[in-house]
């Protein structure tokens, strides 16, 4: 009797932890972690290093070219993700634009949380993307 309580407690724990709606990046496809950029209208270039420990690396450039150098960014940021299906959050993100409209560039960027980002995954068409908010082309490309 004892035996079987301890497997349906082990089956229950099991269960539990299978579904947690917060994933670790452990558990996530290594398709994620990488590098990934946005260029913004004005011409700046935004760098988002994810990282396998949870982590990430935010830079902004004030030039591809200065990207491409590997010259001093304008700003860097580091911070912590987690993901819940294919929806990303980023917390400590740094916010350069207003309300996250591309064109709209803050006079001093702020340091914000963001959630409900789209993770989405390679196909023949394009490159893994991070959809931070398409609907006015604030898409992140992995490199």
């Amino acid at each position: 009797m004892r035996s079987l309580i301890r497997a349906l407690l082990f089956a229950m724990l099991f269960v539990i932890a299978c579904t947690d709606p917060k994933q670790k990046p452990a558990d996530v496809s290594k398709e994620i972690e990488g590098t990934y950029t946005f260029k913004y209208p004005s011409g700046q270039v935004e760098v988002l290093i994810i990282k396998h420990d949870s982590t990430f690396d935010q830079e902004i450039y004030s030039s591809n070219r200065d990207f491409v150098k590997k010259a001093i960014p304008l700003y860097d940021n580091q911070g912590t993700w987690s993901i819940t299906g294919i929806e990303l959050e980023f917390n400590h993100w740094l916010m350069y634009c207003y309300a996250l409209v591309p064109d709209s560039i803050l006079a001093e960027p702020k340091i914000s949380h963001i959630s409900n980002v789209l993770w989405l995954a390679p196909t023949e068409k394009h490159k893994a993307r991070i959809d931070i908010y398409s609907e006015n082309g604030y898409v992140l490309t992995k490199r």
